[in-house]
């Protein structure tokens, strides 16, 4: 029996962090995914109701053949009131050659004051000999033990230890790790012992809860636009005196599709993408003002005048951050900032007919807004999002005569649409 984990009963001791703090003592086997008799009545002993708000489901369960997965379907069934995702984690494994056997704690991370939204985490319980234990803690929770720096031991004499561990839906949850081989052990002689987990096949290491994302989305939006600019008085007629122009426009629809990439450091998401568009319009109209050398003003409006172009294409960088709502449910507030390029051969005007180099300069747009996400599993989330957009771009090269600095437009418009995000690097 000295160097394999046998069929024990121990306690094991887990409580969250409050200003006073709080403890639930759980007794569980070491071995198995099941609960015996007494660890159910232990368990229902511990977390009455009085305690709900703060004890932390727990439940043990073995390898899965590959050798590196574990399912959530225990802590979901053992459970069920607490919503707990019925997931498969692929775990990343440190070196466990050292160790002679492993058996895996699943654990639902929860907060007091929110106690209805949690986490599921993962910690390698390993043995290295007669009653000796080691403990990987995945501190990120990122589902990868090999950027944790190392297993966790207790010194001589230790009976416990504070732990905490990052989350990046629900934040840091600390937690008291209770000295296995502290308690009085009750060895089962009738158990064999677990299978031997081999090391998994290393993979990139991630800094942290570093993880990257693919996000695309197809949005429809609308606005109404406008460029107005005064034109210098013609020396060769003077009285015809300063003219005014204001064009615009109404964008009544869009067709507008974004791919990018994000790396996302808990619930910030920090990313690059690209996109085209293409827009639809309705009116478009000019308002000629004149004033003449007496100071008279003479107002025309013209109908059906400018061409405003319809496509663009875009880069642009992005941020945004996820709020956990629900299990499932995130709020995320965005911002991005994009340089974009009108797809247009046409001279704005026919009467404008350029022969020299004219193009939209100085073109980009920032937006403001938010999407809500809705997590299909461990690694999908699906989202709809909404958010206004300020366009900003230099028309000026179309037109002759301009005033220096006359030059003034607007663009704003209101964007909705759907899109899905998925983690990279997850099986």
């Amino acid at each position: 029996m000295k160097n394999k984990l046998l069929h024990v009963t121990a306690f094991f001791v887990l409580a969250l962090v409050f200003p006073e703090r709080v403890s639930a003592q759980i007794l569980y086997p070491t071995k198995g995914d099941q609960f015996s008799s007494a660890t159910h009545k232990l368990f229902d002993e511990a977390y009455n109701q009085k305690q709900d708000s703060v004890t932390v489901p727990v439940v043990l369960v073995k390898f899965l053949a590959s050798g590196n997965q574990v399912s959530t379907a225990a802590l979901v069934e053992g459970y069920p009131k607490y919503n707990i995702p019925n997931l498969l984690l692929s775990l990343e494994l440190p070196d466990l050659t050292a160790y002679s056997d492993t058996t895996v704690a699943l654990w639902y991370l929860r907060k007091p004051e929110r106690p209805t939204v949690g986490a599921v985490n993962a910690m390698l319980i390993v043995q290295a000999g007669q009653n000796e234990y080691a403990y990987f803690i995945d501190k990120n929770n990122n589902r990868n033990f090999t950027d944790d720096g190392g297993p966790m031991t207790f010194k001589r004499g230790e009976k416990q230890r504070e732990v905490k561990i990052n989350d990046r839906w629900i934040g840091s949850v600390e937690i008291v790790l209770q000295n296995l081989a502290s308690e009085p052990l009750v060895l089962q002689e009738d158990s064999a012992p677990l299978t031997p987990v081999q090391p998994a096949v290393s993979t990139p290491r991630r800094n942290g809860a570093v993880t990257f994302h693919f996000i695309s989305s197809l949005t429809s939006g609308s606005g109404d636009a406008f460029m107005q600019f005064d034109q210098l008085i013609d020396p060769a007629k003077p009285e015809e005196g300063s003219k005014n122009y204001k064009y615009e426009a109404t964008y009544y629809a869009s067709l507008n599709f974004n791919v990018g990439v994000a790396v996302s450091y808990r619930n910030l998401y920090l990313g690059v993408g690209g996109g085209a568009e293409l827009l639809q319009i309705g009116q478009q109209d000019l308002t000629l003002v004149t004033t003449n050398k007496d100071g008279v003003r003479h107002s025309q409006f013209l109908n059906n005048r400018g061409n405003w172009p319809k496509t663009r294409a875009q880069v642009n960088a992005f941020a945004e951050y996820d709020i956990r709502l629900t299990r499932s449910l995130f709020l995320a507030p965005a911002v991005s900032y994009s340089r974009f390029k009108f797809l247009s051969g046409q001279s704005f005007t026919p009467e404008e007919n350029r022969t020299d180099k004219v193009d939209y300069k100085d073109s980009y747009f920032y937006t403001l807004g938010g999407k809500v996400k809705y997590a299909l599993n461990d690694k999908t989330l699906l989202f709809i999002e909404i958010f206004q957009k300020q366009n900003h771009f230099d028309a000026s090269s179309y037109f002759h005569s301009i005033k220096p600095d006359s030059f003034e437009m607007g663009l704003k418009q209101v964007y909705g649409g759907i899109g899905v995000q998925v983690r990279l690097g997850v099986q």
